[in-house]
């Protein structure tokens, strides 16, 4: 899912690549911006936060 999202992809085309429906897409992806405590916002996007942190994340890892 995430690397999708790096990819820049649409949920639509997550769902293809990953074979789930939309609505299993959409629930992954809130969970993951509910773990990272992203809430929506109409000025920040969500996507671009999300992979921010993992580039942070795993810069710290190594």
């Amino acid at each position: 899912m995430l690397t999708g999202m790096m990819a820049g992809y649409r949920n639509a085309a997550i769902c293809n690549e990953l074979f789930i429906t939309h609505s299993a897409a959409e629930k992954r992806i809130n969970a993951i911006f509910a773990e990272l405590q992203l809430p929506p916002s109409a000025a920040r996007d969500r996507r671009v936060r999300t992979i921010l942190e993992h580039l942070r994340v795993d810069a710290a890892a190594t």
